[in-house]
């Protein structure tokens, strides 16, 4: 799990909430656990964990989960709850992380929807929709946000 949390502190460190939110490590830590241990489970709150591994060095992860459709349905949605690759790691390593995530979610007979996202958090999003539509997905929807709390200037916290 230690390699995980590096790649984790990795992608963090790449993100706009950098020098704004601390990450708790200790909720980072169990959130990944519960991923693990959750690995293989068929039901709300299943969970797949795989990693692009080169000698002991990770590449890249995507930690995918399983929900209730809409919250609330009797069948099942996968997502990706983390989704990175190192930029020194191609295009290659990022498809067979999705196709491992595509292979687990087809394999859990109540999934009826596999659902990703992309956002502005790293780097950008239209290059993953791009990437997402070559996979065959389709655009089912947008995402709006305000900030509340917004660096100053100086990487203090202000409102916004």
């Amino acid at each position: 799990m230690p390699a995980l949390v590096a790649l984790l502190t990795d992608m963090y460190e790449r993100s706009k909430y950098r020098n704004i939110v601390d990450v708790d490590w200790k909720v980072a830590k169990s959130l990944l656990l519960q991923a693990i241990t959750r690995q293989g489970a068929k039901c709300a709150g299943g969970s797949c964990v795989f990693v692009i591994d080169r000698s002991g060095y990770i590449e890249g992860f995507i930690v995918g989960i399983l929900d209730r459709v809409y919250h609330i349905g009797a069948k099942l949605m996968a997502t990706d709850l983390f989704y990175y690759v190192r930029p020194s790691s191609g295009a290659h390593d990022a498809a067979k992380l999705f196709d491992a995530f595509v292979d687990w979610a087809r394999s859990v007979p109540d999934v009826i929807e596999i659902r990703n996202g992309a956002t502005d958090a790293i780097g950008d999003f239209r290059r993953v929709e791009k990437w997402w539509q070559r996979r065959g997905m389709k655009q089912v929807g947008v995402i709006y946000e305000t900030w509340l709390a917004k660096p100053k200037e100086d990487g203090d916290v202000g409102r916004g």
